[in-house]
């Protein structure tokens, strides 16, 4: 067994023991229990690279997602049933905290990031508990989450020959199920565009528990806008307590080479802080758990 230790509020950290010296020698039973009870878990000294990542995963999920925002590089054919390794495009801003994939149906259930080179200066990776954060909001502000669903309008409209023929191409694939649409609705405007839209609980249950996460991407790195799906524009004032809210919840991880972290994305919002070094090399992995 390899020994554990606590890093911040949210890490529990991983390392190589006499006895465990390798990650492919680690209980997996064990990493499970750590995700159920709310963990963040940080694999540390074990050198991972591409080859030993895509190896290790395997063991966790059971099905892989890919990156909806144009945020990774991708690298050859996309395969639901292999891991799939995105390098995070080194763009050098800060990103402030949200859900991967958040803003469309079905996000993954697990995220992995993997560091083979961190930035020589800063570009550390942000983590909050969307539990904690959830408690931490007002009563008030906490009744507006529950009573309306946030709405995200993902960028300009496009031609609506276009959407039409996406939408074909969504229902004819195999395998498909209104859950690949549900929470969608498409807004045909007069000039031939549409703009789509996609509405969503701000709060839900976690994936491995029946705790409460505030985890969504009301705040992140992304084009369009949000709002209340019936009471529109979110006020200032509840924008103002969820950043203050985050920043008072949010930890940051210095990335050493090799490290790999394991996130519940159902419960984990995750940013980064602005860098300078385009060396800066961190991917990222995202997978439904094949574990209850």
């Amino acid at each position: 067994m390899s020994s554990t230790e606590t890093l911040g509020r949210y890490l529990t950290v991983l390392r190589p023991s006499p006895s465990v010296t390798t990650a492919s020698g680690l209980d997996a039973t064990q990493v499970q229990s750590l995700v159920r009870a709310g963990r963040a878990v940080l694999f540390r000294g074990f050198g991972f690279d591409g080859d030993a990542v895509r190896g290790f995963v395997t063991r966790y999920c059971s099905r892989f997602h890919l990156d909806t925002g144009g945020s990774k590089e991708r690298e050859g054919a996309f395969d639901t049933t292999r891991p799939f390794v995105q390098r995070i495009k080194p763009r050098t801003h800060a990103q402030e905290l949200h859900r991967e994939n958040g803003r469309t149906m079905g996000p993954p259930d697990l995220l992995w990031f993997w560091c083979e080179q961190p930035a020589l200066k800063d570009g550390e990776t942000t983590i909050c508990d969307g539990v904690r954060l959830w408690d931490a909001l007002s009563p008030a502000t906490q009744a507006l989450f529950e009573r309306d669903r946030l709405a995200y309008v993902n960028g300009d409209p496009i031609p609506t020959a276009a959407c039409l023929a996406e939408l074909h191409r969504i229902y004819t694939a195999p395998g498909f199920s209104p859950e690949h649409v549900r929470g969608h609705v498409f807004h045909f405007l007069d000039d031939d565009t549409t703009l789509a839209e996609f509405a969503t609980p701000a709060v839900h249950t976690t994936r491995f528990s029946d705790a409460r996460a505030f985890c969504n991407s009301i705040t992140g790195p992304y084009q369009g806008s949000v709002r209340f799906e019936r009471a529109g524009e979110i006020p200032a004032e509840v924008m103002a307590e969820l950043r203050a809210a985050q920043a008072a919840l949010t930890d940051a991880l210095i990335w050493e080479r090799g490290d790999l972290v394991l996130l519940d994305n159902s419960r984990y919002l995750h940013g980064r802080r602005a860098y300078t070094d385009l060396e800066r090399r961190v991917y990222s992995v995202m997978g439904d758990a094949s574990f209850p």
